[in-house]
């Protein structure tokens, strides 16, 4: 983002305003053509259509609205909600959708905030600039973060670049650069006022951001099917098998069953296991069709998800375990069987968008 003097100072020089407005129309209109193309690829990725267009029209309209925080020597220090608000509101409710895994959000954001802080100028006359072209590296850097840690999976990569820009600009430009500005402060004119995220409807932050994911948009586009997308809107969505028997039908004849497939599999016939009184048979299928799961991929999900930090999960994988391992032992009670299948369907909800392939299957929601 630019921290810029809006009472005083010249304002950036035309050449490098341009290459804002240009850039911040591309990923606008790019995001805009793939979510209308491909909604899965939104869903999955856990933005909604109302958070797309909070980041357009949001982003732009608020640009308005500044909050002001406190006064240093005679400059008046504010924040702008188009600037700031609308990335962290977007960042709260990736996380809380379970699209941010906290170790990686972690890494991104750290790595965008050093990058940052590297091309960021502070000058008296207008605050924090980056010059073109190096206002690109932060939004490259984001988008690089969320490839890399994500494995090369852009449908996992568009939340983690988007909050790594958004976030990584604020501290890196910021944060950090805050002494100096308080230092520049002193001897500004009286009525001076420098405002977090007043850098105008396409500022640093909202390209790092906004950059980061559209490139994410349009690399998910090209290399992932419509299939290999379906996740719960809200990340917390159960897996869910109306006809277990019809599923395990239509499987016996599939070639190449996925790990997806072999989920749903393995849920429909603990489905059916439960419906004949089957208790321990039914909890040991759950449990296999987690598993089949957890063990996709390589390094293993199972492992992905301990480097990452996802402490829910993991702990839903533990009771899963521990059921399977007392009905291996005891026989269960109808109330157990059925909290352990649906402890299953729940798991196994939460992990489908960070496992490939496709899922033939007709009949299963999420």
């Amino acid at each position: 983002m630019f921290l810029r003097l809006l009472l005083q100072g010249p304002l950036p020089d035309a050449l490098a305003l341009r290459w804002e407005v240009l850039l911040g129309g591309l990923a606008l209109v790019a995001i805009y053509l793939v979510v209308r193309a491909r909604s899965d690829i939104a869903r999955a990725m856990g933005f909604t259509a109302g958070d797309v267009w909070l980041l357009t029209l949001g982003t732009v309209a608020a640009q308005v609205l500044n909050v002001p925080l406190f006064v240093a020597g005679d400059a008046l220090f504010a924040v702008n909600l188009g600037g700031v608000l609308v990335p962290l509101l977007l960042v709260a409710r990736l996380a809380h959708r379970g699209r941010l895994p906290p170790l990686a959000t972690l890494l991104g954001v750290v790595s965008v905030a050093v990058v940052t802080a590297l091309v960021v100028e502070v000058r008296p006359d207008q605050g924090a600039v980056v010059p073109f072209p190096m206002f690109l590296a932060p939004p490259g850097v984001a988008l690089l973060a969320g490839l890399v840690l994500s494995r090369a999976r852009p449908i996992l990569a568009g939340p983690l670049a988007f909050a790594s820009g958004s976030l990584g600009v604020l501290v890196g430009a910021d944060l950090i650069q805050l002494p100096a500005f308080l230092a520049a402060a002193r001897a500004m004119p009286a009525g001076t006022a420098m405002v977090l995220g007043g850098g105008g409807a396409f500022d640093l932050v909202f390209l790092s951001g906004a950059m980061g994911l559209a490139l994410s948009f349009v690399l998910a586009g090209l290399t992932t099917r419509r299939d290999e997308t379906r996740a719960p809107a809200t990340g917390t969505g159960a897996v869910r098998i109306p006809d277990p028997l019809a599923v395990v039908r239509q499987a016996q004849d599939l070639p190449g069953v996925s790990p997806r497939e072999r989920c749903v599999v393995f849920l429909a016939r603990a489905d059916t296991h439960l419906t004949r009184g089957q208790l321990q048979a039914g909890v040991a299928e759950a449990h296999r069709g987690v598993e089949a799961m957890l063990s996709s991929g390589r390094p293993t999900l199972l492992s992905r998800l301990r480097q990452e930090g996802e402490g829910e999960l993991l702990t839903m994988v533990r009771e899963l375990n521990r059921a399977a391992h007392t009905a291996t032992t005891q026989t269960p009670t109808w109330l157990e069987a059925g909290e352990s299948l649906e402890l299953a369907k729940q798991l196994a909800g939460r992990l489908w968008p960070r496992v490939p392939g496709h899922v033939r299957i007709q009949g299963v929601s999420t």
